[in-house]
């Protein structure tokens, strides 16, 4: 059987950032068809937010999918870091029987089943990149990045969000990618559609963690956030963690009867409920990409933690509004950057909100792109 549009994307592992990507692209294409099959980790939640959809467990392929047309549905898809040794998080990851599960499905019983991110594009009459972004590929000679390079030859629409995935492209030989931003920016919501951020200063603190073992000291933020917001908070701030996802972020979630903490829980939380509760800060410190696209979606000045390299990118993308706290994570660094949105707060919520809506224009029409792409196939 021959499906007209299979979606295949980090999705259902209960990550907000995740899931708003998942509910972006699915909605667009279903514009242009409602024979649609996401390839994905399975989770009850996905049919709450887009009923009826059919759902393929991409841990668990033991047949072929062919589709008239794949698509790649945003995040980061492609990379290969190097792992810390020590894990932060991993007793917690031990006492959680989701990850079991999750860590027998990829490395038990993977071998019996079709590969889910390369080997899947065999069976594709077409292939679609939407909103991808790449790397880094940490590993001396990546077979991953080999792999990449080679899908993107494939290709024949490819959207990358960012400079490097832009420059990796292009290093692969792509002739004539587009540059369009996070998809998200394309997320509707009828909370958003209403929003206006009436801040005039900062008053209330949302820090977005996440957990990171990745050897390029990215995770060395943990105590040094731990011990700036205790001083922030002595300095009379309200500071509140967020949390967009349990699994992957056990040493976090760990801390949330220790910490004042908002947590997504797809399975009771809607998109718009999460948003409001977001929306009252004045400031984010986010650890998480997508922290930064939705708190300007917010309209709101953010300061990106560099755990990875697309924390920084986005800041830098940003640098009118917002800044990024860069590694080694100097603390006095951090409230100078807080101190600097404050002092001018007003304009910086200006330029945040006028570049989100320059980006969110660039992606609606990339997705205009997108279906016109597919009404030809």
């Amino acid at each position: 059987m021959e499906i007209n549009i299979v979606i295949r994307g980090g999705y259902g592992f209960g990550n907000f950032g995740d899931d708003a990507l998942m509910y972006t692209i699915t909605t667009e294409f279903q514009e242009v068809s409602q024979e649609i099959i996401l390839l994905c980790q399975s989770a009850s939640y996905i049919n709450k937010i887009l009923p009826g959809i059919k759902v393929v467990d991409y841990h668990k392929l033991k047949e072929p999918i062919y589709s008239k047309l794949l698509v790649y549905g945003g995040g980061t898809q492609f990379y290969h870091f190097k792992k810390n040794k020590i894990n932060k998080g991993l007793i917690n990851k031990i006492l959680n029987p989701k990850y079991i599960k999750s860590y027998i499905n990829k490395r038990i019983l993977k071998k019996n089943f079709i590969e889910n991110k390369f080997q899947i594009s065999n069976y594709a009459q077409n292939i679609a990149l939407v909103g991808v972004g790449v790397g880094p590929f940490d590993v001396e000679n990546s077979s991953v990045e080999k792999q990449t390079a080679d899908l993107f030859s494939k290709s024949k629409f490819i959207g990358v969000r960012d400079a490097f995935a832009m420059n990796k492209a292009k290093e692969w030989g792509v002739k004539n990618p587009i540059l369009s931003p996070d998809i998200c920016y394309s997320f509707k919501s009828k909370f958003l559609e209403t929003y206006t951020n009436n801040s005039d200063g900062i008053k209330k603190i949302g820090i977005i963690v996440r957990d990171w073992n990745y050897a390029n000291g990215g995770g060395e933020y943990y105590e040094k956030l731990l011990k700036a917001s205790e001083k922030l908070k002595n300095e009379g701030y309200l500071v509140t963690y967020i949390l967009f996802d349990t699994q992957s972020d056990p040493y976090w979630y760990g801390k949330k009867d220790d910490l004042d903490m908002i947590v997504w829980n797809p399975e009771k939380d809607t998109f718009d409920s999460f948003l409001e509760k977001i929306s009252e800060f004045d400031i984010f410190i986010t650890a998480r990409f997508h922290g930064a696209i939705f708190a300007s979606l917010l309209q709101t000045p953010f300061i990106t933690i560099e755990v990875e390299q697309k924390l920084k990118f986005i800041a830098e993308t940003y640098n009118q509004s917002s800044y990024c706290w860069e590694k080694p994570f100097d603390l006095e660094d951090l409230y100078s950057k807080i101190n600097l949105i404050s002092e001018n707060y007003n304009e910086r919520k200006k330029s945040v909100t006028e570049k989100m809506i320059e980006f969110k224009d660039l992606s609606d029409q990339m997705f205009i792109e997108l279906k016109k792409y597919y009404n030809q196939l």
